[in-house]
């Protein structure tokens, strides 16, 4: 199931990178395992769970920027991603939970019409 999720985001990536490289995008791996090190040193870096999988640094007259949490089909968010998302969205920022590269192009063009 990961795997489909990163293969709809590196696809979804792709095709934003070659059509529309004006624009500030990156990707946010909070997820994964990772050595106890490793996680520990990242933990003590600012890595905090529940943030969504990709952030748009771009924004509308109504949102400051838009994060993109990619799921499968039958995916579902985690309680402490929802608790980001919620915090995120007070905060002024577009969240959408997208399943599929397709998916996230149309979240991200109806966005940067807003």
């Amino acid at each position: 199931m990961k795997n489909e999720e990163h293969l709809h985001q590196v696809q979804f990536v792709q095709r934003v990178r070659h059509l529309r490289h004006d624009l500030l995008m990156f990707a946010i791996p909070n997820g994964g395992l990772r050595h106890h090190t490793v996680a520990a040193q990242l933990k003590a870096e600012g890595q905090y769970a529940g943030i969504p999988d990709i952030h748009v640094a771009r924004a509308t007259r109504k949102y400051h920027g838009l994060y993109l949490e990619f799921k499968t089909k039958k995916g579902r968010t985690s309680a402490a991603q929802d608790k980001v998302i919620e915090k995120l969205r007070l905060e002024g920022y577009c969240v959408r939970v997208v399943r599929s590269a397709d998916e996230g192009w149309n979240a991200l063009m109806e966005y940067l019409e807003e």
